[in-house]
């Protein structure tokens, strides 16, 4: 059974969803994978204790506390190598950034392959269904510029700018 909570956050209004104990996605409204991510079917439970969690991770992000994923049991459906992907995002800390190219050459070490594509690294990328936590947005171009965010480069730009992040315009 999948379960389903709101968030209103200073960014907008962001939905939950989760199963019994775990974390399934966190998006908002404007990601454009958003009919793929957010089930019909989700039982509204504000009361479930992940998604308390989750908004209490929130409340602390939001109020920049850089809050840690201790309490927080995260488990988006995806492949290994989206997984893969999306736990190298997780290292990034509040406020810093990377590169694709970067994020590419460490999994190609955690995988041991020796070509990997950047685009396909980019691909799992904006496939992440957790977003904030998950963080997607703090991915840049070689250039240190603003790319590609399944929720809008304008809400990518907010995220960065909240958190003091640096990028070129």
């Amino acid at each position: 059974m999948l379960y389903s909570d709101s968030y209103f956050s200073p960014l907008g209004e962001l939905v939950l969803i989760s199963n019994d104990n775990s974390l399934k996605a966190l998006c908002f409204h404007s990601n454009k994978y958003y009919q793929k991510l957010i089930p019909q079917n989700a039982l509204f439970q504000p009361n479930l204790e992940i998604l308390q969690k989750t908004k209490n991770w929130l409340d602390l992000y939001f109020n920049h506390k850089n809050p840690t994923l201790d309490n927080l049991m995260l488990n988006p459906n995806g492949t290994a190598f989206q997984k893969a992907v999306w736990s190298e995002l997780i290292k990034i800390p509040f406020g810093q950034t990377s590169t694709y190219g970067n994020i590419t050459k460490n999994i190609q070490n955690t995988l041991a392959k020796k070509q990997l594509s950047a685009q396909a690294v980019g691909q799992a990328i904006g496939r992440n269904p957790i977003s904030i936590i998950i963080p997607c947005h703090r991915i840049l171009n070689a250039k240190l510029q603003l790319t590609g965010y399944a929720g809008g480069i304008n809400l990518k730009k907010k995220l960065l700018d909240f958190e003091g992040a640096l990028y070129k315009n």
